[in-house]
């Protein structure tokens, strides 16, 4: 089994710390049981960005509510919401809050 300390030793070295996390929290990921974690589906499709906005927007807020809360522009959360639609296969704010709440409780 590889250990995350190994892997973050590893990967120090290479000036990326986007890598070192990106391979933490996969490996965190695999780890876990879904019982462990209700939304793994979420978590494993979409970024942990993309599951903040998600959340966020579950919430009820508007998108400037999102970007204020977020430390993001209108036009970044609109992009997160782009591709979160396009990840979760839907159209719209009410179909990604439903889908968001579908897996939770089926976690």
């Amino acid at each position: 089994m590889v250990y995350p300390i190994s892997i973050w030793r590893g990967l120090r070295n290479t000036g990326s710390p986007a890598s070192s996390s990106f391979v933490m929290e996969k490996w965190a990921l695999q780890t876990r049981s879904p019982k462990d974690d209700p939304d793994q589906f979420l978590r494993t499709t979409l970024s942990v960005r993309e599951h903040e906005i998600l959340a966020l927007l579950a919430t009820g807020w508007n998108d400037k509510q999102i970007a204020d809360k977020a430390n993001l522009s209108r036009h970044t959360v609109n992009t997160y919401l782009r591709r979160i639609y396009e990840k979760l296969h839907v159209h719209t704010r009410s179909q990604a809050v439903t889908k968001y709440y579908e897996t939770r409780q089926n976690g």
